[in-house]
């Protein structure tokens, strides 16, 4: 099927889940289609009006060139693109719209991703849970599509735990839905109950960072809170290796693939149960959930994460649980291609 054309639009490449995935399958794919990704615009310009409109109009014009056989668009700015694409060619360009989380962020998320979902061909989803999510608003067919960047080739490196220095990790988008300030007050309880712990966050910065900086001095916890830029992707599981924990607060979540990466590694995780994180993983089994952001539900989460740290037993039968969880799941390249075909046979 190498001469079926499939083109994979995405607003920027910037390093987030999204992002991602569709790199890392690339090689993979175009041994298959002839597979390629395309950008509307350089993250460096996204935030200027002039620079969307121009990113937006060169991507139609340059998808108008090429005419792929299959267009999939990701994220709510590429619908813009693959919306007059599919009302020019109409049946010649098969549609298909990947949506990733399973709540909207704003008014224009809103919008066209639900244009996206109604006037496509098929829908994506991230996830079980974001599919669920699409039902009220679409009713084309809709393909569940796995976010496991790898189903190989992880080992278990968590670090040994240990009361000297008790370490956490977050990969991922600084955004307001990343609800981090209440990681800060799990990282402050923890402080004020003697242990010695260090909080490094990597990722892109998409709010503002006064707001975090005002809650971490607030909390005292300037010492073992971290910023600590973008990494890439390839060096991501070694990163895993110098971590205990991974904490992840988000307010929502599609699949949360840097949790699963985490798990793959065999990091604990301490999460908020939101997307499909509830599904992938068990509370004390595979992880440590934070069920409610009030006082007692922080204290809760806390004493559970506390019973972790001082038994090296559960530790380590948490870390092997998560380790596990996904040895025999497909792989997000493998779903892709899987699908495709799928999508090809019934157009036959």
């Amino acid at each position: 099927m190498k001469e079926i054309k499939v083109l994979h639009v995405l607003p920027t490449h910037k390093i987030g889940g999204v992002e991602l995935a569709a790199l890392s399958s690339l090689n993979y794919l175009d041994d298959f289609f002839d597979f390629k990704l395309a950008y509307i615009f350089n993250y460096e310009t996204q935030n200027s009006l002039f620079g969307r409109i121009k990113g937006v109009l060169n991507a139609i014009k340059s998808i108008f060139i090429k005419t792929p056989d299959i267009l999939i668009t990701s994220l709510w700015l590429s619908v813009l693109v693959g919306l007059p694409l599919k009302l020019i060619f109409k049946e010649k360009i098969t549609w298909v719209h990947f949506v990733h989380n399973t709540k909207f962020f704003h008014f224009l998320d809103h919008f066209f991703n639900k244009i996206g979902s109604v006037k496509c061909d098929y829908v994506f989803a991230d996830s079980q849970s974001t599919k669920d999510f699409l039902v009220k608003y679409s009713s084309k067919p809709s393909f569940v599509i796995s976010y496991l960047l790898s189903n190989g080739g992880f080992s278990k490196t968590a670090k040994s735990i240990s009361l000297e220095e008790v370490s956490f990790i977050y990969i991922g988008r600084i955004a307001k839905q990343k609800n981090l300030e209440l990681a800060f007050r799990v990282i402050s309880g923890l402080k004020k109950e003697g242990y010695s712990v260090s909080f490094d966050i990597f990722g892109p910065i998409e709010m503002n960072m006064d707001e975090l900086q005002m809650k971490i001095n607030e909390l005292d916890i300037h010492n073992n809170v971290s910023f600590k830029g973008i990494v890439a992707p390839n060096e991501i599981n070694d990163l895993m290796k110098n971590y205990n924990f991974y904490l992840q607060t988000s307010a929502v979540e599609g699949m949360a693939m840097s949790v699963v990466q985490a798990m793959q590694n065999g990091l604990v995780c301490l999460v908020t149960p939101c997307g499909e994180i509830a599904n992938y993983s068990q509370d004390m089994i595979s992880a440590i959930h934070l069920h409610q952001g009030t006082e007692n539900g922080i204290n809760d989460f806390i004493a559970k994460i506390k019973l972790a740290i001082g038994d090296p037993v559960l530790y380590d039968k948490l870390s092997q649980s998560a380790f596990q969880s996904f040895s025999d799941k497909l792989s997000y390249q493998e779903s892709m291609r899987n699908t495709i075909e799928s999508i090809l046979n019934q157009k036959k």
